[in-house]
C-alpha cells in the first residue's frame, strides 16, 4: 500500500475506464445533430478542452453554426446515458480502494467532469462509498491547469503536501500536480497513449494496474 495517508483521484481514465465516452462525445454529437464527420485526431485533440473551447474549435474548423448552450446540454445527456449503462473500473482499483479504507486512509475524487455525472458514475460503478469527498472543476471555478482543485481536496481531507498523493492519467493535469509539489501516481490509460512518455517522466510512481500498489 502506498505510503501516503491522503489520496486524491481523478475519475475518468484513473478510477473508471470511461475516457472512451469523452473521446467520442463531440464526434457522436456533431455527427448526430449536424451531420459532421469528425476525425479521430480531432476527437483526441479536444479531450483536454472545456466544452466551450471545443465547441468553438469545431464551429471554426467545420464552418457550422450551433448554439453552445444547446450543444452542451445535449452532449451531457449523451454522457449520462453512457454512464448510466456502464462504468467499468480501471484494473485493480476496487481492491486498492477497499484496502485504503481498511487502513484508515482518506480519499477524494477531484474530477473535471460535471458534478452530477461524477455522482451518477461513482454510484453506478459501486465505488461511491470509498470516497470521503468529491469535488469538480465546476465547484472550484478553475480547470485542472490550475492546482486549486487538488489543494481544495487536500485541505478538505486534512492532509498536507508531504502526506498526500494525487492519481492522474492526463498529461496536462499531471503537470499541474507536479508543479504544485504533490506526489504523483501516473495511471496508464489507453486513450492517452500518446502522452504516456510525458506522464511517466512526471510521475513518482507509474502504474497500469492498482494491484501493484497493494
Amino acid at each position: 500500500m502506498i505510503d501516503k495517508e491522503y489520496l486524491i483521484f481523478d475519475m475518468d481514465g484513473t478510477v473508471l475506464d470511461t475516457m472512451l465516452y469523452w473521446r467520442d462525445l463531440a464526434r457522436e454529437y456533431f455527427e448526430l445533430e449536424h451531420n459532421v464527420k469528425m476525425s479521430e485526431e480531432m476527437s483526441m485533440a479536444i479531450l483536454s478542452k472545456t466544452t466551450a473551447e471545443f465547441v468553438d474549435i469545431i464551429k471554426q474548423t467545420y464552418s457550422i453554426d450551433c448554439d453552445f448552450e444547446l450543444a452542451r446540454v445535449k452532449m451531457m445527456e449523451l454522457l449520462k446515458t453512457h454512464y448510466m449503462n456502464d462504468c467499468p473500473h480501471k484494473p485493480g482499483v476496487e481492491a486498492f480502494l477497499k484496502k485504503a479504507k481498511q487502513t484508515g486512509k482518506k480519499t477524494a475524487i477531484a474530477s473535471a467532469s460535471p458534478s452530477d455525472i461524477v455522482h451518477i458514475a461513482l454510484k453506478k460503478s459501486g465505488l461511491y462509498e470509498y470516497f470521503d469527498y468529491i469535488v469538480t472543476v465546476g465547484d472550484i471555478g478553475k480547470s485542472k491547469r490550475h492546482p486549486d482543485i487538488y489543494l481544495n481536496a487536500m485541505e478538505t481531507l486534512g492532509g498536507n503536501m508531504q502526506s498526500t498523493a494525487v492519481f492522474e492519467d492526463a498529461a496536462y493535469a499531471a503537470q499541474t500536480v507536479k508543479q504544485a509539489g504533490f506526489f504523483l501516481v501516473g495511471v496508464e490509460d489507453k486513450y492517452a497513449h500518446e502522452q504516456k512518455d510525458t506522464i511517466m517522466a512526471l510521475s513518482d510512481i507509474y502504474i497500469d494496474d492498482y494491484a501493484v500498489l497493494l
